[in-house]
């Protein structure tokens, strides 16, 4: 999940995953509207008076009442959220046509390059046919029209080759993906009754985003090894491929600088911390009546219902954060 979702550039991808968006985003509602409920039992048993949005805040002025009023502001940024959406889109469409048509143009080039050349291949005692390799695995390049049998002992020999890169790759993200989850862990971890704080989730999210591109960047590399492995060492041809894929870097920075300083991304994000920083004051509000009372008729009870706080990270970090972390495996129980 986690190397699926770079397929956009930015911290945040909505068009990758929207049903999982979509679902931290319900709990997040269902929770505001829990908190409401919450705070609204705890006031009318204060003498609070709610009065209908518009009116006057409420009876009495206090920090509960202002939080559940404050309730009536939240709504979740829809235009944004779809603005976002079709932008993510149109990047991936364009991608997808930029890197189809230097895949067709490679192909174009390679086919007329193997009209004029082929790779040595040899007849063995039993009629088959093989080609001739090197000490280091390489075949040898001659001069003359490629057969129909060098071309599928070509192939063969690409598809290997291919899937020994694919599984050295995979070993490289394996260890990338281990190592950046127990950085986070540790991180959140240590921080874990700070987690709500602006500095410490401002800190998370820059651990988060410097991962998440360190991670696209290395995808890049990655599949551009993949493009080269099959290019004959062919000047024309080595020079259509460098070109086209330099094209599609400076094309990917530009989508990710598009998205990281677009309006309408920000205002998704400004949304979610928001609401995130609304429901941790929310929370800490019942928390503390809740931990006076019970001290106050049994302090052993307070100290165990301190002890015993549900931790979920959907409560407490914004849903682009929760999303990223649940892109590396990371859920609320990871956390000690």
């Amino acid at each position: 999940m986690f190397w699926r979702s770079l397929g956009v550039g930015s911290l945040i991808n909505l068009a990758s995953d929207v049903n999982r968006r979509r679902d931290v985003c319900l709990i997040q509602q269902e929770s505001l509207v829990s908190l409401r409920e919450a705070l609204q039992r705890m006031l009318s048993k204060r003498g609070y008076v709610y009065k209908n949005r518009g009116d006057s805040d409420f009876e009495n002025d206090s920090e509960s009442g202002e939080l559940a009023n404050a309730l009536d502001n939240f709504y979740f940024p829809e235009d944004s959220y779809e603005a976002v959406m079709q932008m993510q889109s149109d990047f991936y469409s364009r991608r997808s046509m930029v890197r189809d048509n230097l895949r067709r143009h490679l192909a174009d080039l390679k086919d007329d390059f193997y009209s004029r050349h082929c790779l040595e291949s040899r007849i063995l005692p039993n009629g088959a046919s093989e080609l001739v390799l090197d000490e280091n695995g390489k075949p040898h390049l001659i001069d003359g029209d490629e057969t129909p049998e060098q071309k599928v002992l070509r192939m063969k020999l690409e598809t290997v080759q291919h899937k020994e890169l694919v599984k050295k790759h995979d070993e490289v993200r394996d260890a990338f993906t281990a190592k950046l989850r127990a950085k986070l862990i540790k991180f959140m971890s240590l921080n874990k009754v700070n987690l709500g704080v602006k500095k410490v989730s401002e800190r998370l999210t820059e651990l988060v985003a410097k991962a998440f591109k360190e991670a696209a960047l290395l995808v890049e590399q990655q599949e551009e090894e993949l493009w080269l492995l099959e290019i004959p060492e062919d000047e024309e041809l080595q020079r259509a491929a460098n070109e086209g894929l330099a094209a599609i870097r400076e094309m990917n920075e530009r989508e990710r600088e598009a998205e990281d300083n677009s309006e309408a991304m920000q205002i998704m994000l400004n949304f979610e911390r928001e609401l995130t920083s609304y429901i941790a004051q929310c929370r800490y509000e019942l928390r503390r009546n809740r931990y006076l009372d019970s001290d106050f008729l049994d302090p052993r009870s307070g100290l165990q219902a301190r002890e015993n706080l549900r931790f979920d990270l959907t409560e407490i970090l914004p849903a682009h954060l929760v999303n990223c972390l649940s892109d590396l495996g990371i859920e609320s129980e990871d956390i000690q």
